[in-house]
């Protein structure tokens, strides 16, 4: 899609807040769930386009999804709610998640409670049978690490090409997304979560490739679930920057064989990696 001159404008890099007029019930969940995400945005040039699910940033370079942040931070986190009450056990695969219950269970409208799954069937982690409605989806193991073997190549590719690319507008915003997973790094595993997500969209931006841009925004979100729940390691926060900086530095100075590399290493789950993902999982169904 290509845009006019006139639809071209620049999104700071804070999000601007919408500040929407919750219900009682609506607060009493934000009391009782995670601490929202940090409104920060990499500054791009983008247009929008609203649909049932998401905003759509389409940039001179490719197609970012924006999250529910900037809309209001209520669908955003009843999909994490139902993201982490799914990877514990309380619905495993197959059990049939109804609108309804959730509602109740949240205090809050079926709108919001439908806009989470519809987010959660986008990505993967349910799906919506006829006559069943939603469910949960089965995710094997082999499946899941096939998936982390194609993200890592994606975004190994998205690192090369941005080293080769990288723009004086990248740098800053990369720099930016970098100290915002600092910020991040002493609060919560969500928290850092969510800036380590703007970390690696702004290396896909950087890479100026429209399709792999959408490759990978697709792809990360079918694994959203499982990086979350990586995160819940011990030292993986830790470890997840110390590896950011790695990557930044080898981007900045161009070195493309590296910045591939290296983003391969940090995406991909094996042995020791693996093995601890699993015993997460294992754990939270306790």
């Amino acid at each position: 899609m290509g845009l006019a001159a006139g639809d071209l404008q620049c999104l700071s890099s804070k999000t601007k807040s919408l500040a929407p007029h919750l219900t009682a019930s609506a607060t009493n969940l934000l009391l009782h769930l995670l601490p929202p995400a940090t409104a920060f945005m990499p500054c791009i040039r983008y247009s929008t386009i609203m649909d049932a699910k998401s905003t759509i940033l389409h940039t001179r370079y490719g197609t970012l999804h924006m999250e529910a942040t900037e809309r209001g931070e209520l669908p955003q986190k009843l999909r994490d709610a139902v993201e982490t009450a799914v990877l514990r056990g309380e619905y495993p695969p197959g059990a049939r998640l109804d609108e309804t219950l959730l509602a109740k269970r949240f205090g809050v409208s079926r709108t919001p409670i439908r806009e989470a799954l519809g987010q959660l069937v986008a990505a993967g982690l349910l799906e919506r049978r006829p006559r069943r409605g939603v469910i949960v989806a089965s995710v094997s193991s082999t499946r899941l690490v096939e998936m982390f073997e194609v993200m890592a190549q994606l975004e190994g590719l998205a690192g090369r090409l941005a080293a080769r690319r990288l723009s004086k507008t990248d740098q800053t915003t990369l720099q930016e997304c970098h100290e915002a997973c600092l910020a991040a790094s002493g609060t919560t595993p969500d928290e850092y979560y969510y800036a380590n997500e703007r970390f690696h969209q702004a290396i896909y931006a950087a890479s100026h490739s429209d399709f792999l841009i959408e490759q990978c925004v697709a792809l990360s979100r079918r694994l959203r679930p499982f990086r979350r729940m990586q995160l819940e390691v011990r030292n993986r926060v830790a470890t997840s920057f110390s590896e950011h900086e790695a990557i930044l530095r080898a981007i900045i100075e161009h070195r493309e064989d590296e910045a591939e590399r290296l983003l391969q290493s940090h995406v991909m789950i094996q042995n020791e990696r693996f093995g601890d993902l699993m015993a997460v999982l294992k754990q939270s169904q306790r």
